[in-house]
């Protein structure tokens, strides 16, 4: 994509924005500007005024084309203007059928220079032959990684269904939860008085801080246990506990999922994944943990029986 833009626009900068809707982050796998590469850091869309340009094509899914002015067109529409500041300025969104997949854009500083809609029309039309590509790339991946969480999910199986020791069940469920579901943090919660179910505690976690683990907030799911998993994209989105979002945002977690360890009718406990970017989840990506969950609660029943038949 870079070098057919190099070849047949005439443009001091580039940048390749990428959008992961799963994390709500904008990425800048390519970048440059006077021939020189850039890197830029990830960091999430905004989606409130003032924009910055690249994320108002993305949100929008629409090209922007600043002939001139930048600064001033920029402010007119409410936009942040790009820090190096050139002459003109033009973006366009790498579109699929449903989906804004990121945004090229482009600059130039030379005073004479004044991108036109005959540049936008030629970098729409390679936006559109590179978003095909983008898009199948993208694809593959993610039936790389569900196939990664398959194998992960298979291998777990076999290993739990291997001891009938509950301590060994409990230490395997954390770290294998981070493993699956590529979480920041994890908290496996169980009922301490198993037929009584009156007491919950957190019993193993994984990435969360010796001040979260001496006092951890209860999930949302344990004032009613429910059997379907709690899934919250961000904290601002859930208003129910104000004490367990404040918990999570002093570990620097910004979203999470609340997995419950279900044995036919009998919720036994708890599973909690922890992110610290925001987190979107596919269903096939749910269907994984769900499956997840009931193998580790199958478990966990399993050696709770063992040990009461001892």
């Amino acid at each position: 994509i870079h070098l057919q833009v190099a070849t047949l626009l005439e443009v001091d900068t580039f940048t390749l924005a990428l959008y992961d809707p799963a994390r709500e982050l904008i990425e800048f796998p390519l970048s440059f500007r006077d021939g020189q590469r850039r890197v830029f850091n990830s960091r999430p869309l905004n989606k409130q005024a003032p924009q910055e340009l690249i994320d108002f094509v993305i949100e929008q899914k629409a090209a922007l084309l600043l002939e001139d002015n930048i600064v001033e067109r920029a402010n007119t529409r409410r936009l942040t203007p790009p820090s190096d500041v050139g002459t003109t300025w033009l973006g366009v969104p790498l579109l699929t059928s449903d989906r804004a997949l990121g945004c090229i854009a482009i600059g130039s500083r030379d005073p004479k220079r004044r991108f036109t809609k005959d540049d936008r029309r030629l970098l729409t039309t390679i936006a559109t032959q590179g978003a095909v590509s983008i898009d199948n790339a993208q694809l593959y991946r993610q039936t790389q990684e569900r196939s990664r969480q398959l194998g992960m999910l298979n291998s777990l199986t076999t290993q739990l269904s291997g001891t009938l020791d509950s301590q060994a069940v409990l230490d395997m469920i954390a770290p294998a939860m981070t493993d699956i579901a590529r979480t920041d943090g994890v908290a496996l919660f169980v009922w301490l008085d198993e037929l009584q179910q009156q007491t919950l505690a957190m019993v193993r976690s994984n990435g969360l801080s010796a001040a979260f683990r001496n006092n951890p907030p209860l999930p949302l799911l344990s004032g009613t246990m429910a059997a379907v998993p709690l899934v919250i994209g961000s904290t601002s989105e859930e208003p129910r506990d104000e004490p367990f979002r404040a918990a999570l945002a002093s570990e620097g977690f910004t979203s999470w999922v609340e997995l419950p360890l279900r044995y036919g009718s009998e919720v036994l406990g708890m599973l909690v994944g922890m992110y610290r970017p925001p987190k979107r989840f596919s269903v096939e990506e749910l269907e994984v943990l769900r499956a997840f969950a009931n193998q580790s609660a199958l478990s966990i029943h399993n050696a709770r029986l063992y040990r009461r038949a001892g």
